[in-house]
């Protein structure tokens, strides 16, 4: 899992993806602080991830596919 504070690149997110779930990737955003927890298997590990980092705001969680 990783935090984003300020970008990632699209190739990294496609790694991530190929290694997870072949072509998805999941993310949690805490909308309020403007970070992003990517890279798990579940969304209640991106959450669980965010909160233990005391980023307790409001979350948004999210799929993407991408193109192999």
């Amino acid at each position: 899992m990783k935090i984003v504070k300020e970008k990632i690149e699209i190739a990294e997110l496609k790694e991530m993806a190929q290694n997870m779930h072949g072509n998805l990737v999941k993310a949690m955003v805490d909308i309020e602080k403007g970070v992003m927890a990517v890279d798990a298997p579940m969304h209640s590990d991106l959450l669980e991830f965010l909160i233990n980092r005391e980023l307790r705001n409001g979350f948004f969680g999210f799929s993407s596919t991408f193109e192999i």
